[in-house]
């Protein structure tokens, strides 16, 4: 008998079948050498061994992910092989078996975390780690018990799988689309995400949680508070970087980031929420950017844009600090929220624009769709902010000295210049798509009758003295 007949069993390969497990994970476009699979899935791996495998030979997997996996917070998975299959939990059973090989299919939860795995196969004492040895785990929109999942598959395709787009840009009586690459698949773009989920110093408890993870990328796509992607420039003046009008794409900029390791100069509006959906799509969350015309940027939180106008009807530049641009541009992300009541599952806007600061960094949302559509101001997060960008108010005061103190006189309200055109892409088709009544009611009595207590005493209680006329300007 050999040495290898008769010593102690030892993994010596292990074949990933990553086109095969790519196939039916919905992964085969992702430019990268590793296995990438989607949780609440199971996916197959093929091992060899030094011998014959036997059955009563012990076969162990395990998994870690982080610099410090540890069993108590469940970044270091030991799969027992043998054990059989467990529900809702990481498990790995043996399917297969011939001679020196065997097949075991793992199965992750649908509530794992998401990131970047290492693999080890333990027999007895003996550790065999392959070469290549990460395994990437997704959220998976296919899955009906992730959070993530989205059950149509036409929409699947657009918010997941497709790769270009368009974002739409312009006014509200001139909407044009511009073709936007995103680029989710290409080199980099995906250890670009990962690199950001271990920037982030997010527990990897939370790193399962779209909710934290879409609000999380909102603040690292820009750079105003953690080094992140993108440096925004609305100055005009680009020289020490790339023009916001020049880029047509969002991989090149998250390959130079991950690269480099440095921010990219420079973004605007449209920049940001390209990149945003790429990030989310990249890591299997649906998304797409969404374009508003006549935007609101409330910086009062009084759900108004106050004009102050002085005698000569000039606007009063020292009191302005509202504006409302020709055109914004955000992101929606589908998810459920657990952590609301009821009826605010599905689209959840995003924002990576660095426009306000919430909980004291540049970052905005995860927000229900329906919350801004029903006035729930105070749902997190920042759906005040987002419900004034579509539906603030335009008001204008005459401010007048009487012996020497300002007095303010309200000349008009304007209730139906805000919001205007709300677009995204049309699913499977090269078309825009009006969203308005996603976000609110068609103005008029029926609208205001649909407006909660909560938003109309705010609309109605509140006024400040900040304003910016309408002008070009995007953000």
């Amino acid at each position: 008998m050999s040495q290898a007949a008769g010593g102690p069993l030892k993994a010596t390969g292990v074949d990933f079948l990553r086109e095969r497990n790519a196939h039916l994970h919905h992964t085969s476009d992702y430019n990268n050498p590793s296995l990438t699979v989607r949780r609440g899935q199971e996916f197959q791996l093929k091992l060899t061994f030094s011998k014959e495998l036997q059955g009563q030979d012990k076969i162990t997997l395990l998994l870690s992910i982080g610099e410090k996996p540890k069993q108590s917070n469940g970044t270091l998975l030991s799969l027992n092989a043998r054990s059989g299959r467990e529900v809702n939990r990481w498990c790995a059973t043996i399917s297969q078996t011939k001679g020196k090989e065997c097949v075991v299919v793992v199965t992750s939860p649908a509530d794992a975390i998401v990131g970047k795995y290492l693999l080890s196969v333990k027999t007895g004492p003996n550790i065999y780690q392959p070469e290549k040895n990460c395994i990437y785990v997704l959220f998976n929109p296919w899955c009906k018990a992730d959070s993530v999942f989205m059950p149509d598959d036409a929409e699947r395709a657009e918010y997941v799988i497709s790769d270009t787009g368009y974002i739409y840009v312009g006014s509200a009586k001139n909407i044009h689309g511009r073709p936007w690459n995103f680029g989710q698949f290409e080199e980099d773009v995906l250890d670009c995400c990962m690199y950001l989920l271990d920037k982030s110093q997010l527990k990897h408890k939370v790193r399962k949680d779209p909710v934290i993870i879409a609000r999380t990328m909102s603040a690292l796509v820009n750079a105003s508070d953690d080094a992140g992607v993108l440096f925004g420039n609305w100055s005009g003046r680009y020289s020490g970087g790339t023009s916001p009008l020049a880029w047509t794409g969002s991989a090149p900029i998250l390959q130079q980031y991950y690269r480099t390791k440095k921010t990219v100069n420079f973004g605007q509006c449209w920049v940001f929420s390209g990149v945003l959906t790429t990030v989310m799509r990249s890591l299997g969350v649906p998304a797409r950017s969404v374009s508003n015309f006549a935007s609101a940027h409330d910086t009062e939180e009084n759900l108004k844009v106050d004009i102050y106008l002085n005698e000569n009807g000039e606007k009063v530049e020292d009191l302005t600090s509202d504006s409302i641009w020709n055109f914004h541009v955000w992101n929606e992300a589908w998810m459920k929220r657990p952590d609301l009541p009821k009826g605010f599952d599905g689209w959840q806007a995003i924002d990576a624009t660095p426009q306000e600061q919430s909980q004291g960094i540049f970052q905005c949302g995860p927000c229900p769709v329906n919350a801004i559509r029903k006035g729930e101001v105070y749902l997190p997060y920042d759906s005040k902010f987002v419900f004034a960008e579509v539906n603030a108010d335009r008001v204008f005061w005459l401010v007048k000295n009487v012996n020497g103190e300002s007095k303010y006189i309200k000349l008009r309200e304007e209730t139906k210049v805000i919001g205007k055109n709300i677009s995204t892409k049309a699913v499977g088709k090269n078309s825009r798509e009006d969203i308005t009544t996603q976000y609110k009611f068609p103005e008029g009595d029926q609208y205001l009758e649909c407006f909660p207590s909560n938003s109309r005493k705010q609309r109605q209680g509140l006024r400040s003295c900040y304003y910016l006329e309408v002008g070009g300007g995007v953000t």
